[in-house]
C-alpha cells in the first residue's frame, strides 16, 4: 500500500520499524538500536570477528559509505560480485528469481551484512538485494581487501583461516 501511495510515507516507515523490531524479537536478539559505527558492523562479519583491533584500522579506512533511496537495487542476481555490504541503517529484501517467478528469501536490517562470499571471490550473486526503506550501507571491495592483505600478512592469515572454516561449515550443511 505504501508503494502505491495508499498510505502516508511516515506511516509506512513506522510500520517498517515495527516489523524490523518484531523480526528481532523472533530472532531472539535485543532490539537495541544499532549505531552507525563501521567498526561494530565489520566485527559482525565472521571473516573479521577474530581480527585484533590494531589490524582493523586499514580495513576501516577502505569502507565506503553509501546512502540509498527506498526501492534501489543494491545487487542483482547473476551479476559478478566483489563487494561486502554492511547495513548501517534501513531494511533490505533478498529475492531470487527461479522459473520466471520472484521468491522472497529474507529481510536484512541495520546491523546485518551480505556479500562476504563475493568479497572472497566466489563468483556471481545468488540473489538480488533491494532496499525496502532508505538505507545507509558501507562497502568493502575485493580489490581494496587484496591491497590490504598484501601489506598486512597477519590480516591475510586470519581471513584465509576464517574463510576456510566457513567454507567447511557450509560444506557440512549442504
Amino acid at each position: 500500500q505504501g508503494e502505491r501511495g495508499l498510505l502516508p510515507k511516515g506511516v509506512v516507515e513506522q510500520r517498517l520499524i515495527e516489523i524490523a523490531q518484531g523480526l528481532n524479537r523472533l530472532r531472539g536478539e535485543s532490539v537495541a538500536r544499532v549505531r552507525d559505527d563501521p567498526a561494530t558492523l565489520l566485527r559482525k562479519v565472521p571473516l573479521f570477528a577474530e581480527l585484533p583491533a590494531e589490524e582493523m584500522a586499514p580495513l576501516l579506512r577502505k569502507l565506503a559509505p553509501h546512502t540509498l533511496e527506498a526501492g534501489a537495487a543494491i545487487v542483482r542476481q547473476g551479476e559478478l560480485g566483489d563487494t561486502l555490504f554492511l547495513i548501517a541503517r534501513g531494511v533490505v529484501r533478498i529475492t531470487r528469481e527461479e522459473g520466471g517467478e520472484i521468491h522472497p528469501l529474507g529481510t536484512l536490517m541495520a546491523g546485518d551484512f551480505f556479500g562476504e562470499m563475493a568479497l572472497m571471490g566466489r563468483g556471481s550473486r545468488a540473489a538480488s538485494v533491494l532496499t525496502v526503506s532508505p538505507c545507509r550501507v558501507y562497502t568493502l571491495r575485493r580489490d581494496d581487501l587484496m591491497e590490504i592483505m598484501a601489506r598486512h600478512p597477519t590480516i591475510q592469515q586470519i581471513l584465509e583461516s576464517a574463510d576456510a572454516k566457513r567454507r567447511e561449515q557450509m560444506r557440512r550443511q549442504a
